[in-house]
């Protein structure tokens, strides 16, 4: 068995496309090492089937994963300060970006 890419980099662009992008932000790529010992990481990636994507779409909920499992998990006094994907590709590359996007970052 194996695990997807991470998605099409034309599905990827097409998240893009839809956003409404007001504010410059830099992706940081960083080791495992570096991140801050009280801090945690949420993955948020797009899973299942590429054509499904294509004929589907994806949802808004895409667009606020991130924010919304900082808040669930905010409540329990975890700080989820970074972001990563399960696989990365040219869509779920766009998902992180989406992220940064609609999340105030310490």
């Amino acid at each position: 068995m194996g695990a997807g890419g991470g998605g099409a980099l034309s599905s990827g662009m097409d998240l893009i496309n839809t956003l409404s992008i007001e504010k410059k932000v830099q992706l940081e790529l960083c080791s495992p090492d570096d991140i801050d010992e009280d801090a945690f990481a949420g993955m948020v990636a797009v899973l299942g089937s590429p054509l499904k994507v294509k004929e589907g779409g994806i949802g808004e909920e895409a667009v606020h994963a991130f924010e919304g499992l900082r808040k669930i998990k905010s409540k329990d006094g975890i700080n989820i300060k970074y972001v990563y994907s399960g696989e990365y590709g040219g869509l779920n590359t766009a998902v992180q970006y989406t992220q940064l996007l609609n999340v105030d970052f310490l």
